[in-house]
């Protein structure tokens, strides 16, 4: 396992146009198993709620598993479509995933991970969205 910096930037567009963007950095571990890469961070949602995020890598497939304050696992892969349930205290809810593009580069020193999809409620679109995590090598860890 390697201490890793990990930026993440997060652009969400709604179905009228509104723009979100979410850029935040943290540190996290990267780790080298059989079937590829895993990036796990920690993501503070809130002051008292934190979200423990994993990215399992392998080749053009990403998974995002999030545990915490909220829970889920969405799979990437382009041009597939998959549904997902979103856990929180409140409750849950499920959304349809339809992915645009899946771009990884990945090694044991830093990596870029670039996903463009869009959520779906029952056939609605919610909203279209880009998320592009980068991480890179400690050096003070």
């Amino acid at each position: 396992m390697q201490s890793v910096l990990v930026e993440v930037e997060s652009i969400q567009i709604d179905d009228v146009g509104n723009k979100e963007e979410i850029a935040f950095s943290t540190s996290g571990q990267l780790y080298k198993k059989k079937l590829g890469y895993y990036l796990r961070y920690i993501e503070k949602l809130s002051e008292e709620d934190e979200t423990t995020t994993t990215l399992k890598i392998q080749d053009m497939v990403v998974t995002l598993i999030r545990d915490g304050g909220v829970r889920m696992k969405q799979e990437f892969e382009a041009g597939e479509k998959s549904s997902f349930n979103y856990s929180t205290p409140y409750g849950d809810l499920s959304f349809e995933l339809i992915v645009n593009k899946v771009e990884t580069e990945v090694t044991p020193n830093n990596g870029n991970i670039k996903l463009e999809y869009d959520l779906r409620d029952q056939g609605e679109l919610i909203n279209r969205n880009q998320l592009t995590i980068k991480y890179k090598e400690d050096t003070n860890g």
